[in-house]
This record gives structure tokens, sequence and C-alpha cells, in this order.
């Protein structure tokens, strides 16, 4: 069939194109100027229907097929210009995106360095705060322990009902909720212990 190529001459004849899924089938080559050439199958030339946009497969029966092949050509070269226009759109607007970006990256990066001596005058200042804290934290549990706070107050000098009643106008004077009832019943507690 070397002889006869892109034809239905020699039957059985394999695929020309490459990634043909007609694969060991006898194939047509369609030329379609100015568009791009095809392939068909070879039982579809001559069959009486137009496959081909320059009527090639019905050469047997001329004037049947009219060459389109020109307007299919505009058609695909104007769909190739719009597709080739979103491309340029699309890419104008990443373009446009990349650059705002890049100025807020710059600004947050210049924004960053400006305030980096504050920042990391305020971590000092917070490590600082924390040792403090910590320091009179453990400070303060040493003197508990210890026993100089109870000493100071003179806690062991005083009764569990007047401690109770301490804790209540401390309470009271805070503004706690609910501190006038308890008033009123530590008050009946101590009248009673004081009877008893």
């Amino acid at each position: 069939g070397s002889d006869e190529p892109g034809t239905s001459a020699c039957a059985g004849v394999g695929s020309i194109e490459k990634g043909s899924k007609s694969k060991g089938l006898a194939t047509f080559r369609c030329a379609n100027k100015p568009h791009q050439p095809s392939f068909i199958y070879a039982s579809r030339v001559g069959d009486g229907v137009c496959d081909c946009c320059d009527g090639s497969d019905e050469l047997a029966t001329p004037g049947m097929c009219e060459n389109t092949c020109l307007s299919v050509a505009k058609d695909a070269l104007a769909e190739l210009e719009r597709a080739c226009m979103q491309k340029m759109e699309l890419s104008a607007q990443g373009q446009e995106t990349m650059r705002r970006d890049a100025t807020k990256l710059a600004e947050a990066r210049a924004t960053l360095a400006e305030h980096e001596p504050e920042l990391s005058r305020l971590l000092r200042e917070k490590e600082l705060a924390e040792a403090e804290e910590a320091h009179a934290r453990e400070d303060r549990n040493a003197r508990i322990e210890r026993g100089e706070v109870a000493a100071a107050l003179k806690l062991d000098e005083f009764d569990g009902a007047m401690i109770t009643q301490a804790l209540a106008r401390l309470a009271l004077a805070q503004g706690i909720g609910g501190v006038d009832r308890l008033h009123e019943m530590l008050g009946e507690v101590t009248e009673l212990s004081e009877i008893v």
C-alpha cells in the first residue's frame, strides 16, 4: 500500500496518523487546505457523505461536496484569537495581582522592620516582668511558709469567729453578692457560740 499513501485504495493499511484510535484500520487523509489535515476511515470514502471539508473523500462525484475548509479555518483562527486574547487578559490580570501583592509584601516587610526595635524592647520588658513576677511569687510563698504573714497580721491572736467576721466584712467592702446574708448568718453563729 506504499504506492497509495493516504487513500482507500489498499484495504488493511495501518493508520498514518500518530495516536489514532483506528490503529490497524485503513484510513484516508483529508488535505483540508488551508485548514489542517485530518484522517477518516477508508470506509467513509465515496459513501455520499462529505466527511472532509475540502470534499476530497467524494471525488468520484464532482461538485457534490463544497469546499468549506476556508470557512472552517477562519472559524478555527477566530477561536484561537479569542483564546489568545483571553490568555493575554488573564496574564495581564495575573501580572497586576503579582505587582499588588509584591507592593503589599514590601510594605509589610518595611512596617515589620520599622517596628522590630520596639517589638524587641517589648519582648525584653515582658521577659523581665515575668521574671520579677516569678521572683515575687516565690518570695511571697516563702514568707507564707515561714509564717511571716500570719505573724504580721497576728492571726494567732484571733479565734475562728473573729476571722470569719473579718472575711465577711472584707467581702462586704468589696461588694461581693450575698455577703449581707452571710454576715447575718455569721452573727447568729457568733451569738450561739457565746451562749454555749
